[in-house]
């Protein structure tokens, strides 16, 4: 390989040996051997195979690389770690559980060659259009990609902008450091672009391993509100807010209740309240919450 590949697609995995081999099959199926594209893997520590899986693409693709977590970091330091191993023009990380629609890799390499200029350049999967858009500065990119910032799968880091950031680790405590690192990119370089398609099949789990309300609300009202003042309005942030408890977050807080999906909902109502209390419709969604709640028996 050379030095520089032309993208870094970087994937942090624990305990998901099946859908990380589909979704590496995603990937070398389209991309082969080649020095544009490095894939790097960073194993936190599984206990299933993970090991001999990526034994076997590493036996076959040079273009990858791999490292395995002695001990369990943490899936934020994981995160953080396979970031920092990146290599490439632009850094991409990767969801092990996401992959790569079949002619949907090439695209995105073509898309990135075009908008060279961007820090950013973010993927919209609800949208079908194909379109594709520049933007300019934060307002714009929330009101655009709204949460699906969270969705580390979504967004493609050009690498000199990541490497600007004050301290990439900062925030290797909330579960969002890819939303912080976001935003202030774009606090540097305010042009990103957004593509208005779907790239990925999804496996769909449910989340774990963390407190829905406590990420999904709280923590992330907290990423927004850091930039407050500092790229993002106070009416962008509560507007943004508002779309995401009535969009995703009154949603899958009735499908992990309903469904028994084995996701932590504890303190759900708290973390409703600490962000929303002063909203108008604070009343009316708080006996849907416990409504809801009343059903988990």
């Amino acid at each position: 390989m050379n030095n520089r590949p032309f993208l870094s697609i970087c994937i942090p995995t624990y305990n998901r040996s099946a859908q990380l081999e589909a979704c590496l099959n995603s990937i070398f199926s389209q991309i082969g051997i080649t020095d544009q594209v490095e894939v790097t893997v960073s194993n936190n520590a599984s206990t299933d195979n993970t090991e001999e899986i990526c034994s076997r693409f590493l036996d076959k693709y040079p273009n990858m690389r791999y490292v395995r977590k002695p001990e369990n970091i943490g899936a934020d330091r994981n995160i953080i770690s396979v970031a920092s191993m990146a290599n490439g023009v632009w850094m991409k990380l990767n969801g092990d559980d996401d992959y790569f629609m079949e002619g949907m890799l090439l695209l995105l390499l073509s898309i990135l060659h075009q908008h060279k200029e961007c820090s950013l350049v973010h993927t919209v999967p609800w949208r079908k259009d194909g379109g594709i858009t520049e933007g300019y500065g934060a307002e714009e990119y929330l009101k655009t990609v709204t949460n699906h910032a969270v969705a580390m799968t979504l967004t493609v880091f050009r690498r000199e902008e990541w490497l600007k950031l004050t301290d990439p680790t900062a925030w290797r405590e909330t579960a969002l450091s890819q939303v912080y690192w976001q935003y202030e990119i774009l606090g540097n370089n305010p042009r990103f672009c957004v593509f208005g398609r779907n790239l990925y099949h999804y496996a769909g789990k449910a989340p774990t391993g963390y407190n829905f309300g406590e990420v999904a609300i709280q923590q992330y009202h907290q990423a927004l509100t850091h930039f407050e003042g500092a790229g993002l309005s106070r009416e962008t942030i509560t507007a943004e807010m508002t779309k995401l408890l009535y969009s995703t977050l009154l949603p899958w807080y009735r499908r992990i209740v309903t469904e028994k999906l084995g996701s932590n909902v504890s303190g759900f109502e708290d973390y409703y309240t600490q962000c929303y209390k002063d909203q108008p419709y604070y009343e009316e969604v708080l006996q849907q919450i416990r409504e809801i709640a009343s059903t988990q028996t």
